[in-house]
């Protein structure tokens, strides 16, 4: 079995969902006159600050799986182990005594934050497709004393792989 570990500062951000919006002066002209013509297109406003975000995970992956040795993409069964650190509130932040790591239990959800590492690796060129990850473990945490927010990327694969039931 062969392994892929790699850390990546920052924040975790969860997958965006892209909005989009038809102007109301488009949709009553179109019925007022008699929903003849073409129909009114939706503008789409996809979030530009997570898409650069997901880029630059994507080149990070891209040049730590380059360093590794591995230069083509996986296209075989993976197992993916991510780790979340998010950074700890003030709120919860204690001078007097140690501030130990603990669950993080908020926002973003760990199925959205995975999405856009699955989306990134794909990017990065580390598997062809983000289908060929059949077991996925989301941990997230709040940093404890001495920790840095950021991902830590755990990528399995080979012969071993699909006996770790």
């Amino acid at each position: 079995m062969s392994r892929f570990a790699c850390s990546i500062p920052g924040l975790p951000r969860g997958k965006v969902r892209h909005r989009s919006s038809i102007p109301w002066s488009w949709v009553f002209s179109w019925i007022s006159k008699g929903k003849t013509g073409p129909r009114p297109i939706p503008h789409n406003y996809p979030d530009r600050e997570y898409d650069s975000w997901e880029d630059s995970l994507a080149d990070t992956l891209s040049a730590a799986w380059g360093a590794s040795g591995a230069l083509a993409p996986l296209d075989e069964a993976c197992s993916l182990l991510l780790v979340l650190r998010f950074p700890r509130p003030i709120s919860r932040t204690r001078k007097t005594i140690a501030n130990a790591a603990y669950p993080h239990i908020s926002t973003p959800d760990a199925d959205n934050v995975s999405k856009a590492v699955q989306d990134a690796m794909q990017k990065g060129g580390l598997v062809v497709n983000d289908s060929r990850i059949f077991d996925l473990r989301v941990v997230k945490w709040v940093c404890g004393d001495g920790e840095e927010p950021g991902i830590e990327v755990v990528l399995r694969w080979g012969a071993g792989v699909t006996l770790l039931r």
